[in-house]
């Protein structure tokens, strides 16, 4: 995901190099909603489950089962290494064993 001077490749770059960006519009980098104060904007809470494929960059980028399927780089080195890599569900420390001691 660099160029070849080392650079970070952007959503748009990466989604045209897939053929995926559309050539007729714009897209929003991520999807928005109104904000609380007038002409404020904050990020859609649910943009991954949001019925249009196409409402944004990043729901566009997150949809190749390649991109799907990619694993972090964290788990990635973690797992190189032989250990075992357990997420748990966010605002769910009562799954943590750690948090009874």
């Amino acid at each position: 995901m660099t160029l070849p001077e080392g650079r970070l490749k952007g959503l748009k770059l990466v989604l045209e190099e897939r053929g995926l960006w559309p050539s007729n519009r714009k897209l929003l980098t991520q999807c928005t909603i109104p904000g609380d104060k007038p002409g404020q904007w904050k990020p859609k809470p649910s943009y991954r489950d949001a019925s249009n494929s196409d409402c944004c960059a990043r729901v566009l980028l997150s949809l190749p089962p390649d991109f799907q399927a990619q694993k972090g780089e964290l788990q990635e080195t973690l797992e190189a290494a032989g250990h075992l890599v357990v997420f748990y569900p966010s605002f769910h420390c009562e799954l943590n064993f750690i948090e009874y001691f």
